[in-house]
């Protein structure tokens, strides 16, 4: 895989403001090429000119020991120098999400660790959909060859070696195309084989239901809660997965019930 690299500032100089990415490095724990990474929905989004105040920034790791570090100093704030406050800290299996209010604003900072990634190529190698293969190492935005031009053209593409949950990508596909994105039918097929080969049949998707309520309960939207569909007694609410229709095996993309699609077309809020 062949990636290149890019300044934050050449990366951003086609906005006409300053993005909400920059002011959060600003007052982040620092990244390097050696971890922790930037990287995913929140480069894409500030690429696309988008709002990131209602999506994740998500954090990528080469092990434990730099995720607790990183942790604990979003927490404490320590290099901060009082410039955000900290409200809420949640521990899932699959990561650890700080929300804190900045610029009158809050965000949910999402430090991943499901699993730990020894360089920033490996990190891409493990991404279903090359739009999101975007880093960001405390100097430059490294990103996989062609993916700004892909970008740019509304070009997306799968990566059938990463389709590791079906269901996972079959939602963050429906936000793309929701997006403007246009998808070949080769990766139709591609997802369509990856849900006929994979044992997790179930479709997990995120709608917007009364104000984000299912059951009278808040339910907090990211895409790395689904990655399991079983729930331990500790998880938190906001980690429970919505189960909306499971396929049979071997049932191919192409004849999904309507009952799912319908689920499906309902309207999604775009993380990344």
């Amino acid at each position: 895989m062949n990636t290149s690299t890019i300044s934050l500032h050449d990366f951003t100089k086609h906005l006409s403001t300053m993005s909400a990415l920059e002011y959060l490095l600003e007052i982040l724990p620092k990244c390097s090429k050696d971890g922790p990474w930037i990287a995913g929905g929140s480069l894409h989004r500030t690429y696309r000119n988008l709002q990131l105040q209602n999506s994740d920034v998500d954090v990528f790791f080469k092990d434990k020991e730099q995720m607790d570090a990183y942790v604990k100093e979003i927490i404490t704030g320590e290099n901060s120098r009082g410039k955000y406050k900290t409200k809420d800290y949640i521990v899932t299996e699959w990561h650890q999400s700080v929300t804190i209010r900045y610029m009158d604003n809050d965000w949910k900072i999402q430090c991943v660790t499901f699993k730990y990634f020894p360089s920033v190529q490996e990190l891409f190698n493990s991404f279903d959909i090359n739009i999101c293969k975007l880093a960001y190492d405390g100097e430059s935005v490294v990103y996989e060859q062609n993916v700004l031009s892909d970008i740019r053209s509304n070009s997306l593409k799968l990566n059938k070696d990463s389709i590791n949950y079906p269901s996972v990508t079959l939602k963050r596909l429906v936000k793309y195309i929701k997006m403007g994105y246009n998808v070949l039918d080769e990766d139709l097929k591609i997802l369509s084989q990856a849900f006929y080969s994979s044992k997790k049949k179930t479709i997990i998707i995120d709608m917007d239901i009364d104000a984000n309520k299912i059951d009278g309960k808040d339910v907090n939207k990211d895409d790395y809660k689904n990655l399991s569909g079983s729930v331990s007694p500790t998880t938190p609410v906001s980690a429970i997965p919505v189960t909306l229709q499971s396929l049979p095996t071997g049932m191919p993309l192409s004849t999904i019930p309507p009952s799912a699609l319908s689920a499906i077309n309902a309207p999604l809020q775009i993380n990344h």
